[in-house]
């Protein structure tokens, strides 16, 4: 905010921060956060100022209110510092196509394992390099969405619990949340944004609610009771 105010930087700079953001810091925690990030550019570009910046401003609750995980990030980085320490390591023959009877001579595609005849899972199966074997770039965060790509049975359960809770439930939680707590610049605002939205919905479902579990009025009577 302090930077379009005092436009230090433009909206189309601080949107694409926040697209980088939804991916580093984010990730897998909420994947919806990319896709809102992302919808929030191509809309400020469709609508220009000022209406531009109600997207932008949904998006960055959004994002401030989301899980959080580098784990897609640190993945990457680990798998990149690999590649320039030990350059282009040769495939694995087991994953090597044998179009030709030579190429079955030579090995490729010897012992490999077809995951759908496992039932999708190749358990103990390695894809790596020999030289890279037993490395684990990807270390699924307990946070959000991405719990579901945990390895263990309660890390994916809290996964799958996570996403069948409704918007609501998951935005009341982050008000008593790590995210909103004073370590955050902006918790005091995350807080009141979550509470006022949850608030919001909580009272829109009960009146209506209310309204259906009213008796009909007999026909007529509503005019009857106008005159």
């Amino acid at each position: 905010m302090r930077m379009l105010e005092e436009r230090a930087k433009t909206p189309l700079f601080v949107l694409r921060r926040m697209i980088i953001f939804a991916s580093e810091d984010i990730g897998n925690a909420d994947p919806r956060a990319l896709e809102l990030a992302v919808a929030a550019d191509h809309a400020f570009q469709r609508l220009g100022m000022p209406e531009g910046m109600h997207p932008l401003g949904q998006c960055c609750v959004y994002l401030a209110c989301a899980p959080k995980s580098n784990a897609s990030y640190a993945a990457w980085s680990a798998a990149r510092a690999d590649v320039k320490e030990h350059g282009a390591l040769p495939v694995p023959k087991k994953l090597r196509n044998a179009s030709t009877r030579a190429m079955k001579d030579w090995g490729y595609g010897a012992g490999y394992r077809y995951p759908h005849d496992e039932g999708g899972y190749a358990e103990g199966e390695t894809y790596l390099p020999e030289s890279l074997v037993g490395r684990k770039y990807y270390q699924p965060s307990e946070n959000g969405l991405e719990a579901r790509n945990q390895t263990t049975p309660a890390g994916a359960e809290r996964g799958r619990a996570y996403s069948r809770r409704s918007a609501g439930q998951r935005a009341q939680e982050v008000v008593h949340s790590k995210y909103s707590t004073a370590a955050s610049p902006c918790s005091a605002i995350n807080a009141s944004m979550c509470e006022s939205k949850v608030s919001r919905r909580s009272n829109t479902s009960a009146s209506w609610r209310l309204v259906k579990s009213r008796p009909a009025l007999p026909s007529g009577s509503r005019a009857s009771s106008r005159s």
